[in-house]
C-alpha cells in the first residue's frame, strides 16, 4: 500500500516538493517538450478541486524550472491548456493527479 502514496519511480522527484511531486519529459525538441507531472495530496473530503489545483501549480513550476535549465523562456501556459486526471485512494484519502501538457519555448 505504500506504493500508492509515493511518487512512482518512473518520475524524477521535484526538488521543491520531492514527497508530493514528480515529473517526466518526452525528448526535448527545439520548440519545447511534452511534460507529465505526478502529484499527490491527502484530502479528507472527497472533492478533487484542491489537489487538481496543486497539481497544475506543480506542473507550471516544473515547466518553468526545466525551461530555465535549458536557458530558454517558455511561452505562457494557461491552466485550461493542461489536462489533469485525479484518482482517489479511498483507503487513505490520498489523491493522485496526473497532469499532462506541452511546454513551448519563446523564439
Amino acid at each position: 500500500m505504500a506504493g500508492c502514496t509515493t511518487v512512482p519511480d518512473r518520475y524524477v522527484r521535484d526538488p521543491v516538493d520531492p514527497s508530493s511531486c514528480g515529473y517526466r519529459i518526452e525528448p526535448t525538441e527545439k520548440a519545447g517538450f511534452a511534460l507529465e507531472v505526478f502529484y499527490k495530496e491527502y484530502k479528507f473530503l472527497s472533492s478533487a478541486d484542491q489537489p487538481v489545483q496543486g497539481a497544475k501549480q506543480c506542473f507550471l513550476r516544473t515547466a518553468e524550472r526545466l525551461a530555465k535549465q535549458e536557458g530558454r523562456t517558455m511561452k505562457p501556459i494557461f491552466l485550461g491548456d493542461i489536462n489533469a486526471a485525479p484518482t482517489r485512494n479511498t483507503l487513505d484519502g490520498t489523491y493522485s493527479v496526473f497532469v499532462t501538457g506541452r511546454v513551448q519555448y519563446q523564439e
